[in-house]
């Protein structure tokens, strides 16, 4: 899993430009909000994006239940690959989540009629 809080980690990450400029899009919004050097105890948020099944026992721990409960406010299509989705924690914290199509949970597919 990788975890990204400001677009200057974002510029050394090796990926598609697509994912990239989706991963961008949301970094430049936290960074023009809350500033550059956001940790996880910071307003604003993060992105993550999961690189393998495994991955999403670990989402538990952020939202203190499984992933497959978790109903995500915004999903949208970022390619054939990836879906994209937002959860709001609290009024100042977001967490955005970009999951491979064949890891989505099903009720992040749902949002978008897969």
């Amino acid at each position: 899993m990788k975890k990204f809080f400001s677009q200057k980690e974002l510029t050394a990450s090796k990926m598609s430009e697509e994912l990239k400029a989706a991963v961008s899009d949301t970094l430049c919004v936290l960074d023009n909000c809350y500033g550059t050097d956001r940790t996880d105890a910071n307003l604003g948020g993060y992105v993550l994006i999961i690189e393998n099944e495994g991955e999403l026992a670990d989402l538990e721990s952020i939202f203190h239940e499984p992933i497959e409960r978790v109903i995500p406010e915004f999903t949208d299509i970022v390619s054939d690959n990836y879906l994209k989705t937002l959860y709001i924690l609290s009024s100042d914290f977001t967490v955005t989540i970009l999951f491979p199509v064949k890891y989505a949970p099903p009720i992040v597919k749902e949002g978008v009629g897969l």
